[in-house]
């Protein structure tokens, strides 16, 4: 884990950070097993799964947004790297065996409207879920990072979920309780945002 602090960051931001933390601690082997790398098996094929924090050592993440939401989706390089990596939590998604990049998606603190739109509540911005091409035949690596958000967030101090998400996304949000609201954001996408303890955990990962 890498993670270099800035005297700029406020305490909600550490707040937030704890439950990542833990993985500096040697004797949690379990909490470094649960929190920091997942392996899978997909079919015959082994993948990995491991988080980041900070915006040090995250070439593979970048590389994979480089690659799908700049060079195929055409997105200025402004919008796809932003001051926020560098204090987020970044998922990487790969081969065990050959390193080959599949998905990332990352998620940080910040803040929502609560429900009766009269403050500022404090939230977890969860989103950019980026699938490499050849891993985009069924739905599953995106199913897949988007709970790999879920379960991190339910561990989390923020009282809300948030995403800025591109319509086509909108029914992956949908099925795990989010709904649109009406805050604005970047051109072309959606706000969704959904209470932490109103996440709907669905049984079973999409495939198709």
């Amino acid at each position: 884990m890498y993670f270099a602090p800035d005297s700029e960051y406020s305490p909600l931001l550490f707040s937030w950070l704890s439950p990542f933390m833990c993985v500096r601690f040697p004797s949690l082997s379990f909490c470094v097993r649960i929190h920091r790398a997942f392996t899978c098996r997909k079919d015959n094929d082994m993948f990995k799964a491991i988080w980041k924090l900070g915006a040090h050592d995250i070439e593979l993440a970048k590389s994979i947004r480089r690659a799908v939401f700049i060079e195929e989706m055409g997105l200025p390089e402004s919008e796809v790297f932003d001051a926020r990596d560098a204090y987020s939590a970044h998922l990487e998604v790969f081969e065990e065996d050959t390193l080959e990049p599949i998905a990332t998606a990352r998620m940080y603190p910040d803040f929502a409207r609560d429900n009766c739109d009269c403050c500022a509540v404090p939230a977890t911005h969860i989103g950019e879920i980026a699938v490499m091409k050849q891993y985009r035949d069924t739905n599953q690596y995106y199913d897949f990072a988007l709970r790999m958000l879920l379960y991190k967030a339910q561990s989390l101090s923020g009282q809300k979920l948030v995403a800025d998400i591109f319509p086509s996304e909108l029914p992956f949000y949908e099925a795990f309780g989010f709904k649109s609201t009406d805050e604005n954001t970047t051109a072309g996408k959606i706000r969704v945002a959904v209470d932490k303890e109103k996440v709907r955990m669905q049984g079973e990962c999409h495939t198709n």
